[in-house]
């Protein structure tokens, strides 16, 4: 089973990015991981469509601009999602649901399978019926 988003820390490109000065575009923030454990992230920014700027953090793992940052139990590094391969609950329960559908489908067509083998097998029989005969 994969790890769940919701259950990992995380931080957001647009509360690390309140350490940088106001107008500043890009810079970089240091997380404190453990006593051992320290990391250097790049904050970038680009224009919001009402003005101001939105910031992005750049992914260590995969150069990519992402908005929210994991740290999975047991690793010393933050990265994106992306790299970690984690998931969300919404994915996971999807997951969950197409395979009981798929389970019902196949239970849907045997059952039609066998019907139809039930029909080809009455096919040839004569039909009996309870009506008698009128003179």
């Amino acid at each position: 089973m994969k790890i769940l988003v919701e259950e990992v820390d995380s931080i957001l490109a647009r509360e690390a990015g309140k350490a940088l000065p106001e107008k500043c575009e890009t810079g970089k923030v240091e997380f404190v991981i453990s006593d051992l454990w320290t990391q250097e992230v790049c904050i970038v920014s680009t224009l919001g469509r009402y003005g101001g700027f939105l910031r992005w953090f750049i992914c260590p793992g995969c150069n990519q601009r992402v908005g929210k940052l994991y740290l999975p139990i047991g690793n010393h590094a933050f990265l994106c999602r992306h790299c970690y391969k984690l998931g969300y609950r919404a994915q996971f329960i999807r997951d969950c649901r197409k395979t009981s559908n798929n389970k019902e489908k196949t239970k849907r067509q045997n059952r039609l399978e066998i019907l139809k083998q039930l029909q080809e097998m009455l096919k040839g029989r004569k039909r009996k019926t309870n009506r008698k005969e009128m003179i």
